[in-house]
């Protein structure tokens, strides 16, 4: 890579070195996506915590 390229991605976007923090939002973001895709896929209510409750979505909701 050379010197002005530094830095930089294929695309030319300034690469955003991640914190330990956002590398964990990504993680868990990324874990309820599939989770939920899960869900839907087996047809299984999805549990979620609402108003200081536990509620179950049918999953043709989600």
């Amino acid at each position: 890579m050379s010197g002005k390229n530094r830095g930089k991605n294929q695309k030319g976007n300034i690469r955003k070195r991640l914190t330990l923090h956002d590398k964990a939002w990504l993680a868990m973001k990324s874990a309820i996506r599939k989770l939920i895709a899960e869900h839907k896929k087996t047809g299984r209510p999805l549990a979620i915590w609402k108003n200081g409750r536990a509620v179950l979505i049918s999953p043709d909701k989600l």
